[in-house]
């Protein structure tokens, strides 16, 4: 049996795995569901250009890189909380699948709430 740390899949496939979790495990709906493969297809594009992950090659930096990148572009901070909600979530299902170490969704930042001053 191949180890699955090393084992090679296509984001595609990956998604479709993720997506079909978030059905039979978590019942969200199919337009949250459509959100997270949105999120999740391209933070896998990005980290895998060729379209085929390996998750070895895999780490941290890469999440936060491509946070950093999205970030500059959606500034909707609403969009930002659920973009950031997307992430926690397969960096939770990520080590439940043996890809990754444990603790990778605590590291991401938080999105402050603007509280309007009052005064």
């Amino acid at each position: 049996m191949q180890d699955r740390k090393y084992a090679v899949v296509s984001c595609g496939d990956f998604e479709t795995q993720y997506v079909a979790h978030l059905l039979r495990v978590r019942g969200l709906s199919q337009s949250t569901r459509k959100v997270h493969r949105l999120v999740v297809h391209k933070l896998l594009t990005t980290a895998f250009p060729s379209g085929r992950i390996i998750w070895s090659d895999f780490h941290f930096q890469r999440v936060v890189r491509f946070v950093t990148c999205e970030f500059r572009r959606l500034h909707n901070r609403e969009t930002q909380r659920t973009w950031l909600m997307v992430l926690r979530s397969v960096l939770r299902y990520l080590p439940q699948e043996g890809q990754i170490a444990a603790g990778w969704d605590a590291a991401l930042p938080p999105i402050a709430n603007r509280v309007l001053s009052k005064g």
